[in-house]
């Protein structure tokens, strides 16, 4: 079953979906939280914060700034892992892929991928967060070279825009705002809705 929120244009469309790989609606919300360019207190702030709750999160990093002040070290990496956490692509150098050519965006996102690969997190190595939000046809074809799943710019917890191809992408929503995000998670569980959660920098509470 395929559901479309909030479509707009011709009074009929026609859709070819020959690789559907969206899991059906379940019983409950799914939602991903995720913390983007590999900051340091995605360890010291935000995860001890989840630990309470019982929630793993993922850290999406750019691996040239790995081991750089302030930023995750592949020490702190291994350790998120052991802990249930997810280690997946921002590319290396968190390459504004807009103004980027095709080749500096496939090296860029292969290399970070290769990095994670090296590291030991193959398993989550095909999951890409697109650096700066830039997305486009161009950029998902070559994605598609190195990546399964790629998440974009959102929209909300629902009418995400879902590109049924390779590589198949979906919506991040930007978290950094407490009102929208909680507003996001509220529309997702009354609906039972997935959705991405993306953090930058955690402030610590205290």
């Amino acid at each position: 079953k395929v559901e479309i929120f909030n479509y707009h244009g011709a009074t009929s469309r026609e859709f070819h979906l020959d690789d559907l790989r969206i899991l059906p609606k379940g019983p409950r919300a799914v939602i991903m939280v995720s913390f983007d360019d590999g900051h340091r207190d995605a360890l010291t702030v935000a995860k001890p914060i989840l630990d309470r709750y019982g929630i793993s999160g993922t850290v999406f990093v750019n691996a040239r700034s790995i081991n750089t002040p302030n930023k995750l070290t592949t020490a702190d990496l291994h350790s998120l892992s052991t802990s249930g956490w997810a280690i997946a692509n921002h590319g290396y150098a968190h390459l504004n892929y807009s103004n980027a050519t095709s080749a500096q965006q496939e090296s860029d996102a292969q290399i970070g991928k290769q990095f994670l690969v090296d590291e030991g997190f193959g398993s989550q190595a095909g999951l890409f967060r697109m650096p700066f939000s830039s997305e486009g046809n161009e950029t998902r074809n070559i994605l598609s070279h190195s990546q399964y799943l790629v998440l974009t710019s959102g929209r909300g917890a629902i009418g995400n825009p879902v590109f049924l191809h390779d590589p198949l992408s979906a919506a991040a929503n930007n978290g950094d705002n407490y009102t929208e995000a909680l507003g996001l998670v509220r529309v997702a569980l009354e609906n039972q809705r997935a959705l991405v959660l993306t953090f930058h920098k955690v402030t610590d509470p205290a």
